[in-house]
């Protein structure tokens, strides 16, 4: 029976550097590769979030001072006591026998040191970096490379030592912009969430786990990178079970893949364009996914042909994704493959408005068309909008009519709430007012005689919106919008240009394209 988490306590080190030795060429997700892997571990591998050191963008010396820190924290634990894991995960720069942490080298000889004296029941290091040779130590149980044998892993236990390292003798470690991750931590996440649980029976074993990883990198590096990186295991454990790296029960929300999908599988992030996990379904077989609630692209290629659609997941509760919610896109020869597709970056908006007149307390009511783009990976909207307003006034002497009309461009920044998307705006435009005014008794007049007294008054100026909406998804393609936010104009009234502030509120419907 596998060696449940609940019987043991938990703890990682989690270190990312983008920056490497002078000489280096920056990376650009290695710090968020490790900021990632840090949250997964909280989220599902049952680590307290107050037992995750994480050091993004620190030397050596933050290094050594974290484990001198974490060492305190097992042997107290140990005093308990406790079993105690660690997870040890590095993403960065380094070689054959250092990693580079920042313009300072970690030696692997005097990290592995530094390990090997903790008192931890079982560790598992995973290094996320390039390779010169194999790592020095101890081999014990080891199997590298294709010749790896999952029924050895299945015979050892969970005490002891193990390290996977993404890349082999004389290898290097690659990112994938695409994926906004390196390649063989995109394919670690997706086994963690749940591609990697072969069995279904909701758990992720250190043999799944490597499994999974060492063949999807294998694949993946082959066709679309210049050169193969196969990651390699070394193991060194005894005793009976296994070490259950992740389980999918904690998750508080889940992408179940119906039995029915077959092929090569995205699941993306709709705020900003992250591929959340990875999973080839060969059908059959139910799989679930372990994603945190909010708004997801899933892409599904097979056979040459590409399908798009998007899924909401709620808080606390489970999305299940069929081949009939996906519709049939164009696959172009320019799209590499893993790469994230946004199948409907544009929406369009409509609805009931009240808007605070600029000429008076009265408010004017009318309605408001708005069309979004959505660029590519980030979670920023371009849009453009028009809006008309109509009020009414009257007192004893003269009876308004009051219309305005406002065009306006501008850019939004989306914050995922859960399912949820606030995006706060700033756009600038015009607003063009018009008004007629009638005196009662004219009104009078003009019934008998033909004749009245009626003015028109017209005047056009510039305005700058602050705003803020909340959307909330209702189906696959449908949210409903809230928002509000100040109009600031300058209009031209009576031979001088007045200031004035008129705040709004919106409700409405949006439909993405």
């Amino acid at each position: 029976m596998p060696a449940m988490s609940h019987a043991a306590t938990r703890f990682a080190l989690v270190i990312g550097n983008n920056a490497g030795l002078s000489t280096e060429v920056p990376l650009r997700w290695a710090e968020q590769d490790a900021l990632r892997f840090a949250g997964i571990l909280s989220e599902l591998g049952e680590v307290a979030p107050e037992r995750v050191l994480l050091l993004l963008g620190r030397d050596v010396q933050a290094a050594r001072l974290e484990i001198a820190r974490l060492q305190g924290q097992l042997e107290e634990a140990h005093r308990g006591g406790y079993r105690t894991e660690l997870f040890v995960y590095y993403s960065g720069h380094g070689d054959a026998a250092n990693l580079h942490l920042g313009n300072s080298r970690f030696q692997l000889n005097e990290l592995e040191a530094k390990l090997e004296a903790l008192p931890a029941d079982a560790v598992l290091s995973i290094l996320d970096a390039c390779r010169d040779n194999s790592l020095s130590g101890r081999q014990k149980g080891a199997r590298q490379g294709p010749s790896f044998d999952v029924s050895v892993v299945r015979n050892v236990g969970p005490r002891g030592r193990v390290t996977i390292s993404a890349a082999g003798d004389g290898e290097v470690a690659q990112e994938a912009d695409s994926l906004q991750s390196s390649l063989f931590t995109h394919h670690l996440m997706s086994a963690l969430r749940g591609a990697g649980d072969t069995n279904g029976d909701h758990e992720v074993t250190l043999s799944e786990l490597y499994h999974y990883i060492y063949h999807r990198t294998v694949v993946d590096s082959h066709a679309q990178t210049p050169s193969v990186q196969h990651p390699e295991m070394r193991l060194g454990l005894e005793g009976e079970g296994e070490l259950v790296v992740t389980s999918l029960e904690r998750a508080r929300s889940k992408l179940v893949l119906d039995a029915g999908l077959r092929g090569d599988l995205l699941v993306v992030d709709d705020r900003d364009g992250q591929v959340v996990a990875e999973v080839i379904a060969h059908g059959g077989t139910v799989r679930t996914i372990a994603v945190p609630a909010g708004r997801f692209r899933v892409q599904r290629r097979h056979n040459g042909r590409l399908w798009i659609g998007e899924v909401s997941l709620p808080w606390g509760g489970n999305a299940v994704v069929r081949s009939d919610d996906l519709d049939e896109k164009y696959l172009t020869a320019a799209l590499a493959k893993g790469e994230s597709v946004d199948p409907m970056p544009w929406s369009v908006a409509a609805g009931a408005l009240v808007q605070q007149s600029v000429l008076g307390e009265t408010p004017a009511w009318g309605g408001i068309l708005r069309v979004d783009y959505r660029y590519p990976r980030l979670p920023v909207r371009m849009f453009v909008s028009l809006a008309l307003g109509h009020a009414r006034a009257n007192n004893r002497t003269v009876a308004y009519r009051h219309w305005e009309t406002r065009a306006r461009v501008g850019a939004s920044y989306s914050l995922s709430v859960g399912p949820l998307r606030v995006d706060p705006s700033l756009a600038v435009g015009i607003v063009w007012v018009e008004e007629i005014a009638t005196r009662v008794e004219g009104q009078r007049i003009d019934r008998v005689l033909g004749s009245g007294g009626t003015w028109r008054g017209r005047t056009l100026g510039p305005i700058v919106t602050p705003g803020l909406a909340l959307r909330v998804p209702m189906a696959q393609r449908w949210s409903v919008v809230i928002a509000g936010g100040l109009d600031i104009t300058w209009l031209r009234i009576a031979r001088s240009t007045e200031n004035t502030f008129s705040g709004y509120g919106v409700v409405g419907l949006e439909t993405a394209f």
